[in-house]
Formats: structure tokens, C-alpha cells, sequence
């Protein structure tokens, strides 16, 4: 029955172009694989310090082959309530990693002195950011691999 839906995808003349990434069956599949993976990369990109990260998500979903659907749910690990203490955590993290004061600026989180302030503190909020969502998103990989329900049967 899928495969008749693939079919139908790739053979629609606005999605033909796209046809490559419509045919990757894990993609659009709830296998192990491919919903472990994407659970990893959406937690992962959630600590994209940038609006449209969602977009990046999924581009990297279709080039890594995991279920799109999944990445965008996953993604919302950062959300409106937790992005404050995420950010602020990433940007401790990347001050003490880069070995600069944590206190030499005044951290708010109102958006418009976060723009005032943004050219002194983005070098360690990203190198925070980049650590941290690679270590969360391997780390939810490797917990999803060590639940005995979500491990691939041979």
C-alpha cells in the first residue's frame, strides 16, 4: 500500500524534481532506524540558535535518510520554555570552554538587549550550541539504541 503512495509522489509533476528524496522509503517510514535517528537529529538541531532550524533539520533528514515527520516533533525539544535555560546553559558552557569571563557582560533575556549584546556574546553561544546538540542528540541516540523494544530484530 506505501508503495503505491510513492509512486503517486514521484510521479506528481511538482514533486517530480524532488523524486530522489521521495523515494527514500525511510524518510516517510516508522522503522527503528530511521525514528531513532531523527529523534538524535531534531534534538540535535534544536540547539540551532536561529530561527528556521526546522528547515534545517529536515534537509539534513532527507540527507541522512530518517523520518521527516519525527525530526519535526523532535526539534520541539526547544520550545518557548525550555530555549532560555538551553541558550543560557550553551552560552556558560561556550564562555568556559573558550575561557572567557561568564560575567563580564549583563545576560538578559529580553530579545532587544540579546541583539545589543549579540556581537559579544555569540562566539561562545555557538561553540555552546554546537557542543551541546551534538552531545544531546548522540546521547538520545544511544539511550533509544539501549531500549530493548526500539533495537532492530534480524
Amino acid at each position: 500500500m506505501l508503495k503505491n503512495h510513492y509512486k503517486k509522489l514521484r510521479n506528481n509533476k511538482h514533486i517530480a524534481k524532488f523524486s530522489k528524496c521521495v523515494g527514500a522509503e525511510n524518510i516517510w517510514l516508522f522503522n527503528t532506524v530511521s525514528v531513532n535517528k531523527a529523534i538524535a537529529l531534531g534534538i540535535a538541531c534544536s540547539w540551532i540558535p536561529m530561527p528556521f532550524h526546522t528547515t534545517i533539520a529536515l534537509f539534513l533528514a532527507i540527507l541522512i535518510d530518517c523520518n521527516v515527520f519525527v525530526v519535526s516533533a523532535a526539534i520541539w525539544f526547544a520550545n518557548p520554555i525550555t530555549m532560555p535555560f538551553m541558550y543560557y546553559s550553551a552560552y556558560k558552557l561556550g564562555c568556559l570552554l573558550l575561557n572567557e569571563d561568564t560575567n563580564r557582560i549583563y545576560f538578559s533575556f529580553k530579545i532587544e538587549d540579546l541583539l545589543l549584546d549579540f556581537h559579544e556574546i555569540w562566539q561562545p553561544l555557538l561553540l555552546g550550541c554546537a557542543v551541546l546538540g551534538i552531545l544531546c542528540g548522540l546521547l538520545a541516540y544511544v539511550i533509544l539504541q539501549l531500549i530493548p523494544h526500539t533495537r532492530n530484530k534480524r
